[in-house]
């Protein structure tokens, strides 16, 4: 289990290499078209503001992934006493819908044959 995580640390290490570079790429690329007079508008200014805050962040350590050890799983289920009631609740429900139902036909059926 240690090497999986090591082999994804070593893969987090090379993306993130990866992409500051086609960052710093993309961002040569816009620089070089404001260069030729073009305007910048608001969305295409957060681009450039988040394209240089992501290189920012990845050259001071900042990873693109969080990769985390691996911990024991925690028991997570629902409480029994919950699960009882629930289960009482619902076959009263369903009993008594029953009975009704069944009560029901049994008046149909006598209806039927008087008459």
């Amino acid at each position: 289990m240690l090497d999986i995580f090591k082999y994804s640390n070593q893969i987090n290490e090379m993306l993130t290499k990866d992409y500051v570079r086609k960052a710093k790429s993309d961002l040569k690329n816009i620089d070089l078209i404001l260069k030729d007079g073009d305007s910048i508008d608001g969305e295409a200014l957060n681009t450039v503001l988040s394209i240089k805050a992501f290189i920012k962040l990845a050259e001071q350590g900042a990873n693109v992934l969080v990769i985390q050890r691996p911990t024991m799983p925690k028991k997570v289920s629902p409480k029994s006493s919950l699960i009882l009631a629930m289960c009482i609740v619902l076959g009263v429900i369903f009993g008594v819908f029953f009975i009704l139902v069944s009560n029901a036909i049994t008046k149909r059926k006598e209806q039927l044959t008087k008459a």
